[in-house]
């Protein structure tokens, strides 16, 4: 699986595929327009997420020949499936997407008329790449069922990312999408409901974790200026992405 850089997914610029075409990133703003709306955003997210046995159980499939396909093919192949996939890859991919049925893969088209493809052998990295766009980790939730809210389902797959910030929430509302909106326009340095739309949900999710480290920071450092004692001091610099991704929790 292709692992995208901190700096790329920082900088929010369209990511180039070979072969493919370019995964773009998600500003709010879109995702707030009534013309998508979050719950579509959600339920793009969601159905990335799933994996082939999620489907079959959620689908409740107890036919055995299914097992011997990936879940692309079981996708492709059911006609609903196929347009909602379509809809999927097509919010979060740059160029036009097209079907093509016979071939059992969606293509885009260049400048000079070649095609390039989006199939079965290529799919999973792609959907990766996706979810990383969008502050999901593929790789660590893979065997869970797809949550009702995208957060819900953030907060899961994150939790061993962010344990020291699990213990501080009370419910799923508290660490959704509009929430975090709308807590970092108010407490985020420099961002308010006049600029915040112009952010990435990459860029809001990791503005939001390092807000909460440097929350946290603060509160032990003016705990320790009363109270004394024995104290380590934080490293306000820590690359809470990174070192938690590689499982280094120990903020």
């Amino acid at each position: 699986m292709t692992k995208l850089d901190y700096l790329t997914l920082l900088k929010g610029d369209p990511i180039p595929v070979n072969n493919i075409g370019h995964i773009r990133f998600p500003k709010l703003s879109e995702i707030a327009d009534p013309k998508m709306g979050y719950g579509t955003y959600n339920s793009y997210i969601n159905f990335l997420v799933m994996s082939k046995q999620n489907f079959m159980d959620a689908c409740k499939i107890q036919n055995e020949n299914q097992y011997d396909l990936e879940l692309f093919d079981i996708l492709f192949n059911i006609n609903s499936l196929r347009e909602m996939l379509c809809n999927t890859l097509s919010f979060f991919i740059s160029e036009k997407l097209y079907v093509s049925v016979p071939y059992q893969c969606f293509y885009v088209k260049n400048k000079v008329g070649n095609q390039r493809f989006i199939y079965k052998d290529n799919y999973d990295d792609i959907k990766n790449m996706i979810l990383q766009t969008n502050y999901v980790q593929l790789d660590s939730f893979e065997t869970l069922k797809p949550a009702g809210k995208h957060t819900a389902e953030l907060l899961e797959k994150r939790k061993k990312y962010h344990k020291q910030f699990e213990k501080n929430l009370k419910n799923d509302l508290d660490i959704s999408l509009p929430n975090i909106v709308s807590k970092l326009a108010t407490y985020g340095n420099g961002l308010n409901l006049l600029n915040i739309w112009d952010y990435t949900v990459f860029q809001i999710y990791d503005q939001f974790f390092n807000f909460c480290y440097k929350k946290n920071n603060d509160m032990a450092n003016f705990s320790y200026s009363i109270w004394g004692g024995d104290y380590k001091i934080p490293k306000w610099y820590k690359n809470t992405y990174e070192n938690n991704a590689n499982g280094k929790d120990d903020i």
